[in-house]
């Protein structure tokens, strides 16, 4: 008869090379997901500056279209280049400052328009958003957008 301390009994645990697996491919998941973090966070703040860039341009729109025509130099040159902060909120100090906002109207015609009074009555309207720089024509951080405004007469 052999004693019981000397006996093999079944006991159900894990080997050593089933635990080094085990952490080898849960530390590779863990890192993998880290290691896309910086591009997650890059995506979102990216999209975060364009919902304030959008914001910012309505705003912008919204102004210059309640301006009356005839006013509309006179505006431009006296309210632009504007400040925003982080939130687009206005700012008024140029190191508080994230956004940078420019104006340039022309007068504008279109092709099919000969009517030379009807293009009085025509502005092309660029808008042009700095992030973290002002808006230059070398710069490249730089979100232009244009639309027309038409006289009505008010």
């Amino acid at each position: 008869m052999i004693p019981k301390a000397f006996s093999y009994t079944k006991r159900a645990a894990f080997s050593l090379i089933e635990v080094i697996l085990a952490l080898g491919l849960v530390t590779f998941a863990v890192v993998v997901i880290f290691s896309m973090m910086p591009t997650g966070m890059a995506v979102l703040q990216d999209a975060q500056r364009q919902i304030v860039e959008t914001e910012i341009m309505n705003i912008v729109a919204a102004e210059l279209s309640s301006t009356p025509f005839a006013e509309l130099d006179n505006y431009k040159d006296d309210r632009f280049p504007i400040l925003y902060g982080s939130e687009g909120d206005e700012v008024t100090e140029e190191e508080d400052a994230v956004y940078f906002v420019d104006c340039v109207l022309v007068p504008a015609t279109l092709p099919a328009v000969q009517d030379a009074d009807l293009s009085l009555d025509l502005r092309r309207v660029v808008v042009s958003i700095g992030y973290r720089v002002p808006p230059t024509p070398a710069a490249t951080n730089i979100n232009r957008r244009g639309f027309l405004l038409v006289n009505q007469g008010l």
